[in-house]
């Protein structure tokens, strides 16, 4: 008869190293499986409903019972006209479809920005997007182009030399010979 050690030492000696390894794998990719599954979150569009129901009333008023009852923060500059008449009726709703239904004839867009939503005009979002062909003009003939070499005392090209427009952050920088090319405006 073989004895039994309280220590376990002979039940160890009956499963084959390979098999043992084996368990020990499978035990740290579940360990990790479920470390990981725990630190997982939610973004804020998937977890925030609001309920509101407003009728004929400024749109400011809309904005901050949002904010009363989710974390979000809303951003917006003086072109955004929030003194408008909105009327909204919402159960439990994200809040995302909730500002897309709010501003679906409006001449506003939203963008979330993790807790922060950006409110803009849509002409503020075209004209940033593109500069106009006239526009692109204008500032091309407000601009001229000055080239010119850098040198030491004995004649010898300094490279890697600053160019900066005085008053300005434009400038360059002086290549292998010396030279540079730099736009500046035409009062410079």
């Amino acid at each position: 008869m073989k004895k039994n050690y309280s220590l376990g030492i002979d039940s160890t000696e009956n499963i084959p190293i390979k098999h043992f390894l084996l368990i020990m794998r499978i035990t740290l990719i579940l360990l990790f499986a479920f470390v990981f599954c725990s630190m997982a979150e939610t973004g804020y569009s998937q977890n925030a409903r609001v309920t509101i129901n407003k009728r004929n009333v400024a749109l400011k008023e809309v904005l901050n019972e949002i904010e009363s009852q989710t974390d979000y923060l809303f951003i917006y500059n003086n072109t955004v006209n929030t003194n408008q008449k909105v009327s909204l009726k919402a159960k439990q709703e994200s809040v995302a479809n909730v500002l897309s239904s709010l501003l679906n004839n409006k001449d506003m867009s939203y963008s979330m920005e993790g807790n922060h939503i950006i409110l803009s005009t849509i002409d503020n979002i075209l004209s940033s997007e593109k500069p106009s062909v006239e526009a692109t003009g204008k500032i091309q003939q407000q601009k001229k182009k000055i080239t010119g070499t850098v040198v030491d005392e004995m004649g010898e090209p300094i490279i890697g030399a600053n160019i900066v427009e005085v008053g300005t952050t434009n400038g360059n920088v002086s290549d292998y010979d010396g030279n540079f090319t730099l736009e500046v405006a035409n009062d410079a």
